[in-house]
């Protein structure tokens, strides 16, 4: 058991090593020679064995210095860079005298990817001999990624719910989505693209994606506003990313409740892509009859719960204050009514049956948007009529209604 833990303490330092050197973006190698070589009329060659500690990947700039005691009556000694002339050693001040002298290599980035490349310098045709000391050849560069950071960090793509049934124009529905990243590789940790491709007849669909770009663990919420079935300027004629219109009445006033509706299914894509890598999810929206007319008992009775949150559960952070917006659901259940509210931080699920007393009951939810694809508080009241007080109950089994 003990060596288990061992090896997995070790697996996990190396990791931990390899992503801490890639955490750089650049890297210096700095290869000397000693050459201590006298020139006269015949040259001298040497190389540099540019030994690096990881390939590298690019090259951003590299220069080559050159170390020289001579006379200053020396001159005329080229140097090259396998055999390309690069310039000549600089002269001396003095008559002996040491001299520095740097060249650029800019146009040799392909021959320094790898080494061993050889250096010279020339003859002199007058004068006297010249002593080359030192060689020092620096390169920046930015390195290969060992594998598996050569490659995009893999990830899922979450959606819920996949499909949503008993919908009607002008409802909001909202699907979640998440990201959940499955491994290491470049652009882990970082946000992903969320956006939308119509892949049915969306019509005068409108839809939204909040936000368009979600780190792994966010939640994010892409939501569907049916219309009537005209031909629409917000129609998905193409993919979206966040970027259309809503309407400031999210339960679409341009519908008119008189007109026909003909019973359709809608289907797009949801699409999630960071650094090439993309994932996708097909969901579909079933539109039927109907229209809302429950917003104003909803209203009243998602009221009955507020005053004892903001008492009991003041850490939630609802209060009378909080401003809601709303949507029905699951408009064609037998003796029980849905509707979904949601505040800037929550949503509230609500759900009461329609029954006399004491079978009255209202029973509500809470998800935290940004955070959760599920409940995580559930409240309920058994009997509206007797103004009973609510009581902390089982989360639903659905987690959310949808």
């Amino acid at each position: 058991m003990i060596k288990n833990k061992s090896m997995a303490i070790c697996a996990i330092v190396t990791m931990l090593l390899i992503v801490s050197s890639t955490a750089n973006e650049n890297m210096t190698l700095v290869d000397s020679v000693d050459v201590k070589t006298n020139v006269g009329h015949e040259g001298c060659t040497w190389q540099h064995p540019l030994n690096y500690s990881t390939p590298p990947a690019t090259i951003s700039s590299a220069t080559l210095e050159i170390e020289v005691f001579g006379n200053r009556d020396c001159w005329n000694h080229p140097v090259y860079i396998e055999g390309n002339y690069l310039g000549d050693v600089n002269g001396f001040w003095h008559n002996w005298s040491t001299t520095y002298t740097t060249f650029q290599l800019d146009d040799y980035f392909t021959e320094l990817m790898v080494g061993p490349v050889s250096i010279e310098v020339g003859g002199y045709i007058g004068g006297f001999e010249i002593e080359v000391k030192k060689s020092t050849l620096s390169v920046t560069y930015e390195p290969e990624k060992p594998w598996p950071y050569s490659q995009p960090a893999p990830f899922t793509l979450v959606v819920l719910p996949h499909k949503m049934v008993d919908t009607i124009p002008g409802q909001k529905c909202v699907f979640l989505v998440k990201i959940i990243d499955e491994g290491p590789g470049y652009g882990k940790d970082e946000a992903v693209n969320i956006s939308v491709i119509d892949v049915g007849p969306m019509s005068d669909t409108v839809v939204t994606v909040d936000p368009p770009a979600i780190f792994p663990g966010q939640v994010g919420e892409v939501t569907v506003i049916p219309g009537k079935g005209a031909e629409d300027p917000n129609s998905l004629a193409s993919g979206i990313s966040g970027d259309v219109p809503i309407p400031d009445d999210p339960n679409r006033p341009d519908i008119d409740p008189n007109e026909p509706v003909e019973d359709k299914t809608l289907t797009f894509l949801i699409v999630a892509g960071r650094e090439g890598l993309t994932r996708t999810q097909p969901v579909t929206v079933n539109v039927t009859q109907g229209q809302d007319e429950l917003a104003e008992q909803a209203s009243e009775y998602r009221d009955r719960f507020i005053p004892w949150l903001a008492a009991i559960h003041p850490k939630l952070g609802i209060t009378k204050e909080t401003e809601w917006s709303g949507t029905s659901i699951l408009q064609n259940m037998y003796e029980v009514n849905y509707y979904l509210f949601f505040s800037e931080e929550w949503e509230l699920g609500l759900r009461w049956h329609v029954m006399i007393p004491p079978y009255d009951f209202a029973e509500i939810y809470l998800r935290r948007r940004d955070t959760n694809l599920s409940s995580t508080h559930a409240f309920k009241i058994y009997s509206l009529d007797a103004y009973q007080r609510p009581q902390v109950v089982v989360l639903p089994q659905e987690g959310i209604w949808r």
